[in-house]
């Protein structure tokens, strides 16, 4: 394929939900940009592009109910998706993306982790901002706002939202039209950013396009690759730093409006769609188009559907998903769903499980033997389940270790996933009660299903998803329950402490760093604890120092 050119007269696109359609057609691109219905939609057969052969295909994931296209094998050209949300939907991403012979993503993160799971070709290719005249600080009135969904699925925002109201009386603002939301941020000064799992979010471009001074949460380059911190935008790490920001920069108008216009100038001068537009087309120049059947790109929709259902963002009844299963051939990953989708009914559940340890049916692959061991155990049928854990170790020709209970299982197969990779499927809603599980979390989260607050299991998950972003409010629930059943642990007190800052939980997180100073300082330990947390904050100020210096003076 040619290289194409600012001037792309005779390049013929055809889009899905693309956001970038205009900007892609003020190059000189002929587009047709479809919106077609949620569900699947049989490109090849689309009415509106019968006399209209494309040289690329782009779909954009849509963020509302989710469109799924099938026919793509029959089209001659690059076919490109763009993961809009790719730290919520990864878990079906990683199906879906191998319809396309380039995946794209708004998380820079996210590269290597989408190629993990089985993705030809992926880039980034970051969200945009908004071409919008610049606005002077003194003709704005809101010192502090925040704009976005809060529901109790979003826990960290909602303790966001109340210390921003109760420490700064900050304007909030949610459930309202686009152009309202960018009203509000063309009369706000500071913009605090949250984000739900570590990603660069739509927030960060409108904030930032209108001219606020946007705070944004510590993403390492996910966020300096966009703006320079310090310059462009700035940069927090937890609660106590975000304070001093907003009482300096509200102090020092100037020195904000400085940093916000800066910002905005990136935004105008790299952020615009026709910005995007342009990288987008340098990509596509670089990709050829595969060789897709319809047998393959049929599985990866199917599976799509699949995991959509199991997340309930799909109309789709069980049964039509189970018929969709049955036009597949079996392989391991197909046979592992039929197991899930059938693991209600235990007949049904011994009728899959018996024969494939009978015929030995794919005994060397790791979530089919998870997924028919806790279909096992699902019915208390421990001896079953754990006839899965010896034959996939067997079958590599390893000496399995003895499993004597169902929860020493679920937290074998947790280590074993984990040394996979297999560690968790972010924006995946894990039901134990009604699912099986596929990666490490699920099995340490089924596992507290059989037994309730086991410290084992809670202290596994700790390690496991001590350092992942956006999981603060299940670390707190764990943590704040060990250290009731280990008061005298002044490092765990200490840790809860530290999550509750991160969470924007000002006031838990100074009672609980000053309980676990208290408690280290009983065991002589006062020191220990300091050192501790001067290495936690070596790059920053040591703000937690500081506070327990500021409480040892007042008592």
């Amino acid at each position: 394929m040619g290289k194409y050119t600012s001037r792309n007269s005779e390049l013929k696109i055809l889009a899905i939900h693309l956001s970038l359609a205009d900007a892609l057609q003020k190059t000189g691109a002929k587009i047709v940009n479809l919106n077609p219905p949620p569900g699947l939609v049989d490109l090849s057969r689309h009415p509106a592009i019968q006399d209209f052969t494309p040289d690329i295909i782009i779909q954009q994931e849509t963020l509302g109910p989710r469109t799924l296209l099938l026919g793509l094998e029959h089209f001659s050209c690059p076919r490109i998706f763009w993961s809009i949300d790719t730290h919520l939907n990864s878990f079906w991403h990683k199906f879906y993306g191998r319809n396309f012979d380039l995946v794209l993503t708004t998380q820079k993160h996210w590269i290597e982790k989408l190629q993990a799971g089985e993705l030809k070709r992926v880039n980034w290719l970051p969200w945009s901002g908004i071409k919008r005249e610049w606005r002077d600080f003194k003709t704005r009135k809101y010192q502090i706002s925040f704009v976005g969904r809060i529901t109790a699925h979003r826990p960290a925002r909602q303790w966001l939202v109340n210390y921003l109201k109760e420490k700064f009386n900050a304007f909030i603002a949610q459930e309202i039209p686009f152009a309202r939301m960018l009203e509000i941020y063309e009369q706000t000064k500071l913009a605090p950013n949250e984000a739900i799992a570590g990603e660069v979010n739509f927030r960060t471009f409108e904030a930032a396009s209108c001219g606020c001074l946007v705070l944004n949460q510590d993403l390492g380059d996910e966020i300096s690759s966009l703006f320079v911190p310090g310059k462009e935008t700035l940069i927090f790490h937890h609660v106590l730093e975000l304070q001093e920001l907003l009482e300096y920069y509200s102090k020092h108008q100037s020195q904000a409006e400085n940093i916000a216009r800066a910002g905005w100038t990136r935004i105008q001068r790299e952020h615009l769609p026709e910005h995007r537009a342009a990288t987008l087309l340098n990509y596509a120049q670089n990709i050829s188009p595969g060789t897709y059947t319809s047998r393959q790109n049929l599985k990866n929709i199917v599976f799509s559907f699949f995991l959509l259902w199991q997340n309930q963002a799909s109309s789709f009844s069980k049964k039509e998903i189970i018929d969709l299963f049955f036009k597949l051939p079996i392989d391991p990953e197909v046979l592992s769903a039929l197991v899930e989708l059938h693991a209600d009914k235990k007949d049904k559940v011994e009728s899959f499980l018996i024969p494939i340890l009978e015929q030995k049916q794919y005994d060397f692959h790791l979530l089919l033997n998870v997924t028919c061991s806790f279909a096992g155990l699902k019915h208390n049928n421990f001896p079953l389940a754990r006839q899965f854990w010896y034959r996939y170790f067997l079958s590599k020709g390893q000496e399995p270790r003895p499993v004597s209970t169902p929860l020493q299982l679920c937290l074998f197969w947790a280590k074993e996933l984990a040394r996979k990779g297999e560690i968790f499927r972010i924006g995946l809603r894990f039901d134990p009660g009604n699912m099986l599980p596929q990666s490490a979390l699920e099995c340490l989260v089924y596992a507290d299903y059989l037994e309730s607050q086991n410290k084992e299991v809670l202290k596994t998950i700790l390690a496991l998803i001590r350092d992942q972003k956006g999981l603060e409010p299940l670390l707190l629930q764990i943590q704040s329950h060990l250290s009731l059943l280990e008061p005298e642990n002044y490092r765990l007190g200490l840790e809860l402490a530290l999550t509750n800052f991160r969470a924007f939980r000002l006031k838990q997180g100074m009672e609980e760093l000053i309980l676990a100073f208290e408690t280290a300082k009983k065991m002589d330990k006062a020191e220990t604890i300091l050192n501790y947390l001067k290495k936690k904050d070596k790059l920053l100020k040591n703000y937690f120092v500081k506070f327990l210096s500021e409480h040892l003076k007042r008592t």
